[in-house]
């Protein structure tokens, strides 16, 4: 079984595994797509794509960004606290 990327903007799109070679996937997807051969490398959906002289594609899972967004109650804070600033009358500025 063959196993196909489509990759767009340094990212996996779309993977698609069929008996076919590489030459026929323009037969039912647009000969505009970009496909590379994966069949015997780990990648997944999503995965970030790279590029290296002597390995070739090199697939890493995206970075975890939830512990990077505020939770629900740091954004409800913080907007608590620009409310009562507005409401009291001080302002602050950058300069």
């Amino acid at each position: 079984m063959n196993r196909f990327a489509q990759l767009s903007y340094g990212e996996v799109l779309y993977i698609f595994e069929t008996t076919m070679p590489m030459e026929q996937l323009s037969t039912i997807f647009s000969p505009k797509t970009y496909w590379v051969d994966v069949t015997d490398k780990e990648c997944e959906v999503g995965d970030v794509v790279t590029f290296d002289n002597e390995k070739g594609f090199v697939f890493t899972k995206k970075e975890d960004t939830k512990e990077q967004t505020p939770s629900l109650d740091e954004r409800i804070a913080v907007l608590e606290d620009a409310v009562n600033t507005l409401m009291e009358g001080v302002t602050t500025t950058n300069g």
